[in-house]
């Protein structure tokens, strides 16, 4: 009775969290991306490749409260409160109470799961169900049950449907078959034939598929597959070190590092599921990275590994609960309390300071609406996200020149994130010698973030 009491104690403080403040944050560029496509028929989004079950919910919920930051993030926010009940059983049956419970307690509470329930993205829903293939792959192995391999590719199916990264469950799978083959770890009985022929299926199903668009390509010179990754390719960020830190940082620091000595611990203790955790927690990262320097990434294509890094994490502090004596059990609390108050000051920053770890792009653009004069002209870095809060006409900040606006002889307003200042270098130069900035907010995050309103004034 006091662990379902537990539970749901721990299930209304992620409620509490995610519904806090739901639609006070404005909207940030991929919001947009996910309303728009939202607002596409049923049937379309249902037929689409990669439309996942979180934006069939969206459509429902903006067709029926209509379109606001309130409702398009009602759908991310409800399921990471599920979440928490849902996760909490598989990771019971896979350790015991009370990892258990101080799992799902970090889940509520991190930072990082906080502000993805409260974006209007798919990666609540992507998480969860990448968290439960996991997990039924797993168990398959260990009680050789096929039911649960086949629930298993039913949930990377799911996962896929979200999102393509999900694929990174692939290398995890093969390296853990690897590793208790190939290394003293006693097999699980699940590890047969029956077992492994639905995902070899699968494996050459998934290469079938890469070979005929490969014969496509080569023929016709259009691949679905590359069309996908042109994007991708074409904006590498060459900078693994830092997208390293970035990855870390949202996971949450003693999170990580205690999660790394749990695992080490738990290997040594010749773990199956501390191992299988392990690689889930850190094949995908080292495969973002490797990928880093060639195509676009972002430490959001690796939030699916946000469970194994705190379920890995709470097996360390249930270690040191079951380590120390009865009546010394205070090392175990000091080291809980840590990860609760390192979780509690990113709340403090993110509910009060720094809107939502996001631009006030709202702020921004009353601020402008209420001093704009007749014949002034607006113009955005995000003119997407500018009309849900200006009523009248903005141009893009991206298609500018200088020498348009001094022939023009306009005043301009500029509302303008340092994330695309610099899409526009010449216009970001000429801003500086040129104009004033009449607002500016910074958010304090690792980054440096900041959106700034300038206005050029021609007889200034």
């Amino acid at each position: 009775m006091l662990e379902l009491a537990l539970l749901a104690a721990i299930t209304i403080v992620a409620g509490i969290l995610r519904f806090y403040q739901l639609g006070e944050w404005s909207y940030w560029i991929d919001e947009i991306a996910t309303i728009n496509r939202a607002q596409l028929s049923l049937w379309e989004l249902l037929v689409s490749i990669q439309t996942g079950f979180s934006y069939v919910l969206t459509n429902i919920t903006l067709s029926t409260f209509g379109v606001s930051e309130w409702s398009a993030r009602l759908v991310p926010a409800l399921i990471g409160i599920l979440t928490i009940p849902i996760a909490y059983f598989p990771i019971k049956a896979m350790f015991e109470v009370r990892t258990a419970l101080i799992a799902v307690l970090l889940i509520a509470i991190s930072n990082w799961h906080i502000f993805w329930s409260q974006s209007s993205r798919f990666y609540t829903s992507l998480m969860l169900f990448y968290f439960l293939a996991m997990f039924a792959f797993y168990y398959g192995f260990e009680k050789d049950r096929l039911a649960y391999i086949l629930l298993g590719l039913i949930f990377s199916l799911l996962a896929f449907q979200e999102r393509m990264f999900s694929l990174l469950i692939i290398p995890v799978l093969i390296v853990y078959i690897i590793l208790i083959k190939w290394v003293s770890f006693e097999s699980p009985k699940g590890f047969n034939l029956k077992n492994l022929l639905p995902l070899i299926f699968v494996g050459l199903g998934g290469l079938m598929v890469v070979i005929f668009d490969g014969i496509r390509y080569a023929s016709s010179g259009f691949s679905i597959i590359l069309n996908e990754l042109t994007w991708f390719f074409a904006r590498p960020i060459d900078d693994p070190f830092r997208l390293g830190i970035f990855i870390f940082l949202n996971i949450g620091v003693p999170v990580v590092v205690l999660a790394i000595l749990s695992g080490g611990y738990l290997i040594l203790e010749r773990s199956r599921a501390g191992l299988y955790l392990s690689i889930g927690a850190i094949v995908p990262i080292i495969l973002i990275l490797v990928a880093n320097p060639f195509m676009f990434t972002e430490a959001r294509y690796v939030f699916i590994t946000l469970p194994c890094w705190i379920i890995l994490a709470a097996a360390g502090v249930n270690a040191i609960f079951s380590l120390s004596h009865a009546n010394n059990k205070l090392l175990a609390w000091a080291v809980l309390l840590i990860l609760v108050a390192t979780s509690a000051r990113s709340h403090l920053l993110y509910f009060t300071v720094n809107h939502g770890d996001r631009y006030d792009w709202e702020t921004s653009f009353n601020f402008v609406e209420n001093r704009v004069e007749e014949g002034d002209v607006v113009v955005s870095s995000r003119p997407q996200i500018g009309v849900y809060y200006y009523a009248g006409k903005i141009l893009s900040y991206q298609g500018l020149t200088p020498e348009k606006i001094e022939s023009d002889r306009s005043r301009y307003w500029f509302v303008v994130d340092s994330e695309k200042i610099w899409d526009n270098r010449e216009m970001k130069t000429w801003l500086d010698e040129n104009a004033f900035i009449s607002d500016f907010q910074y958010l304090r995050l690792p980054e440096e973030l900041n959106l700034r309103v300038y206005l050029y004034e021609p007889d200034s």
